[in-house]
């Protein structure tokens, strides 16, 4: 009996997802989008039954719990039975989708009521949600995979049409901080008011939101979400808990901080949802002396004023020999690959249902993962994966997420048997980073994770003088294991860091080289000659440098389908040589020392 495939596309992702100046506004755009989009397809759900729904999966609509605590992406499939008309439904999934987006936005109007242009925020408040629909018949499940092609092709068709409403905005009115694209709903206030606004919607000095901006801020409550700061400082705080006189100071700072938290500006994480924090549920830039003046221009509190936190911060340091945490932590992005070719392949809608109830099974682990990895997960749906991760975790939660999807994918190839794999990128960055910089520069490691022929592992870092050092490699070249094994060289002090710079030495007199077998196994030479005039940095610790010549070797021939763009070097040395770069600082994350008495040192 003919049915109806159907697809609905919500939005607008960029407004919702990537347009944020505090982690908050990321995670809760993410989380708005989802929401909204999980409202559309519980509408088809309550419509045509759970079984209509091929993606998302239909067992998230089975379970409260599961629909409660699942990520949901923004494109919609289903199929409908003969006796539903497409256009009937998707008008109750826009509905939805609207009432959906309206609940948030009134929950974040009346926190701020007082503050908000009323006039302009209902001028706003209709013309956000994005939404395009389209279907074709399905005369039985035989035509399945033609009519889903044909389908998606209307779709990409649609989204390209756009619609647009007159825009009402004020030419004497200030922009949305976040974007620029909307009027500000905020008043125009002075003195005392000015200030009361900012600590009650979080707001940076001069800055201005939208509607959208506005919601994502302090829709669904002020529910804090941890910091860049706070990720990249959990090495730090997890050393000061393995010592005695570390734990108990940190729980003094802890203390002050819950005593005084309105007068330090500061709101703690909910130890339910963040139990991995719960040591120390706070920001973390308090823990960075040379942080509080730029603490103070933003929210207008002098942190130095509070001697007992700045006494207790210093004992901390000292009890860690002195180091402040890592300013640096890592942005975590993954994808699928072969993922269009895989479904491609379904060849009726129960196949598709049966892959969606896998992806949603992912995401599910997704979240375990990252959460062990004391990480913060940003976004899980399907085969994408944002999250914000230490330095020290990062490379084990990037594996984790790759063997997790590929055991789940086992059962599904594309035509020329391939196993869909998941590509990772990790770019790592200051924490004083503008947010939209850090993400964009994971997307562009995630993308270089991708190229050439997927099922890869990329590394940026982002020093905050000079350029981006980046490495990659594949799964199942061997690359992970090549990094962990430099990490632990560089951790007990087996490698040398100077021998990193010489490297670049050797890469320089190779260029203009063939690549060719011959050259290959001169620089291999040429790099053990060099190692083995090195001493190592820990004198207890014997170099055995022969045993690291198939790793090293791996890493050059790796190199040589680095972009000719590094145009001075021969690449396979310059993969080398960033390998150890990256591998020592990853190395430097995790070397934190916790003082216990004056005559013993309890190492990590």
């Amino acid at each position: 009996m003919k049915s109806w495939l159907i697809s609905i596309a919500v939005g607008p992702v960029q407004e919702f997802i990537a347009a944020a100046r505090r982690t908050r506004d990321f995670w809760f755009g993410s989380y708005l989008l989802s929401e909204i989009s999980k409202a559309a397809a519980k509408s088809i759900a309550d419509s045509c039954g759970t079984d209509s729904l091929i993606f998302p999966a239909p067992k998230t609509f089975d379970d409260p719990d599961s629909l409660k605590e699942a990520s949901v992406g923004n494109v919609i499939v289903a199929n409908l039975p003969n006796d539903k008309e497409p256009v009937q439904i998707a008008g109750i999934a826009r509905k939805a989708a609207e009432e959906r987006w309206k609940e948030f936005a009134q929950s974040a109007f009346e926190q701020a009521e007082k503050y908000i242009e009323e006039n302009i925020w209902k001028s706003q408040l209709d013309d956000v949600i994005e939404f395009y629909a389209a279907w074709v018949p399905l005369e039985d499940e035989t035509s399945y995979t033609a009519s889903r092609r044909r389908l998606m092709q209307i779709v990409a068709g649609r989204k390209s049409c756009r619609d647009f409403i007159q825009d009402e905005s004020s030419t004497l009115r200030p922009k949305s901080s976040l974007d620029g694209a909307r009027d500000s709903v905020l008043k125009e206030l002075g003195g005392k008011e000015r200030k009361d606004r900012r600590v009650d919607i979080w707001l940076a000095k001069g800055e201005q939101l939208d509607v959208v901006g506005l919601t994502k801020r302090i829709g669904g409550g002020k529910k804090s979400y941890p910091s860049t700061c706070r990720v990249a400082a959990d090495p730090w705080i997890r050393a000061a808990q393995r010592c005695t006189s570390g734990a108990s100071e940190l729980g003094r700072l802890k203390g002050i901080c819950m005593t005084d938290s309105e007068n330090l500006g500061l709101v703690k994480l909910d130890d339910n949802r963040w139990p991995k924090y719960a040591s120390f549920p706070f920001d973390t830039t308090l823990l960075f002396p040379t942080r509080y003046n730029d603490y103070y221009r933003e929210t207008g509190i002098r942190l130095s004023d509070n001697r007992k936190l700045v006494d207790s911060v210093e004992k901390l340091r000292k009890i860690l020999n002195g180091k402040e945490p890592n300013p640096y932590l890592a942005i975590l992005m993954a994808d699928g690959d072969n993922m269009g070719k895989t479904i491609s392949r379904l060849a009726s809608p129960k196949e598709h249902q049966g892959f969606s109830n896998i992806l949603s099974e992912f995401a599910q682990k997704a979240r375990q993962i990252v959460m062990e990895a004391y990480g913060c997960l940003v976004y899980s749906g399907g085969d994408d994966v944002l999250a914000m991760v230490p330095l020290d975790t990062c490379l084990i939660c990037a594996w984790n997420l790759y063997e997790s999807f590929h055991d789940l994918m086992k059962k599904h190839k594309t035509a020329t048997g391939q196993v869909p794999t998941l590509s990772v990128g990790i770019s790592i960055g200051h924490f004083i980073e503008p947010l939209e910089d850090l993400f964009q520069w994971g997307r562009l490691a995630e993308r270089d994770a991708k190229t050439p022929n997927r099922n890869g592992l990329a590394i940026h870092w982002h020093s905050r003088s000079g350029s981006s050092v980046e490495i990659r490699g594949r799964w199942d070249a061997l690359f992970y294991e090549r990094m962990i094994y430099w990490v632990e060289s560089f951790d007990k002090g087996i490698i040398p860091s100077q021998v990193i710079y010489q490297l670049r030495d050797i890469a320089a007199e190779y260029k203009g080289w063939p690549k060719d077998e011959a050259t290959q196994k001169a620089i291999g030479f040429d790099v053990l000659r060099l190692l083995r005039k090195k001493k190592s940095p820990k004198g207890e610790a014997e170099v055995k440098w022969e045993e690291m010549a198939h790793s090293i070797r791996g890493a050059v021939d790796s190199g040589g389908n680095m972009e000719s763009g590094q145009g001075n070097y021969f690449p396979g040395v310059l993969q080398l040589s960033n390998e150890w770069w990256i591998a020592s600082q990853l190395a430097r994350a995790r070397a934190f020392e916790c003082r216990q008495d004056e005559g013993s040192l309890e190492k990590k």
